[in-house]
């Protein structure tokens, strides 16, 4: 009887043992976590996006918009992978642009950094064009931040003999709507082709008399891809103009 006694006794203060070590163990965790976020670099591995929704603005009335400038974001990603604090450095001159942007980054999430095999928390900055893949990046630097700011206040260049024109690397084919009459006349689209070679700053210069028609050729065009215009064996920003054509399916 005493041995069964000292048994249980034994038991019992192992389980207290093994709550107690339980307890210690999630105090660490939480501690680890609770630290400030770790600047990427040297032991410490960057985090690696595992999903993210795509940044596709939008105005009041659910229309695409195209920001002529991207839009440039901070965060930190906690020891979860998941996005927190995260907040506009630059912005696209458009609201609703950065509204949507800081709404599609906080949806994303990651496979967390490491720090000498533990999960950590860091700092994260990224770069959004419309409808174009993000860009990560450890550092960003406020100067240039303020550099690129008024870069973009100041029109783009026109195209002149200086300056090497950017060059389509692909097209999107534009569809009539269902329920619109072919148009016989084609949509004229004005754009900005940006240092990246992306669409920016969309609009209908010439109509097709349609609106729908209209939209449908700014949503074709906001996918194509440049190689960007170079002055000076640098890639530069400028204006450029293409024309619509549209097929039924």
């Amino acid at each position: 009887m005493r041995f069964i006694k000292r048994i249980t006794h034994l038991t019992f203060f192992a389980i207290l043992r093994v709550s107690a070590l339980g307890q210690q163990v999630d105090t660490q965790h939480v501690a680890a976590n609770t630290q400030s976020p770790r600047q990427i670099g040297g032991d410490v591995i960057g985090p690696i996006l595992s999903s993210s929704s795509k940044f596709e603005p939008t105005d009041s009335s659910n229309r695409p918009v195209y920001p002529a400038a991207p839009v440039i974001l901070a965060l930190i990603v906690d020891p979860n992978g998941s996005p927190q604090d995260v907040r506009i450095l630059r912005s696209s001159g458009m609201p609703e642009a950065d509204a949507s942007a800081a709404r599609a980054v906080s949806a994303y999430h990651f496979k967390p950094a490491r720090e000498h095999g533990h999960t950590v928390s860091v700092e994260l900055y990224i770069e959004l064009s419309a409808h174009a893949e993000p860009l990560f990046s450890a550092k960003w630097d406020p100067a240039a931040i303020v550099s690129n700011q008024s870069q973009n206040d100041s029109p783009p260049p026109k195209l002149h003999r200086n300056i090497k024109p950017p060059v389509l690397l692909k097209s999107e084919e534009a569809v009539l709507p269902k329920g619109t009459n072919f148009c016989n006349n084609s949509v004229e689209v004005g754009m900005v082709i940006d240092r990246t070679g992306i669409p920016t700053n969309l609009k209908i210069i010439q109509s097709c008399g349609d609106s729908r028609v209209d939209q449908s050729a700014l949503d074709a065009v906001s996918k194509y891809r440049f190689k960007p215009a170079i002055e000076d064996n640098q890639p530069v920003a400028v204006e450029l103009r293409v024309t619509v054509n549209f097929e039924r399916r």
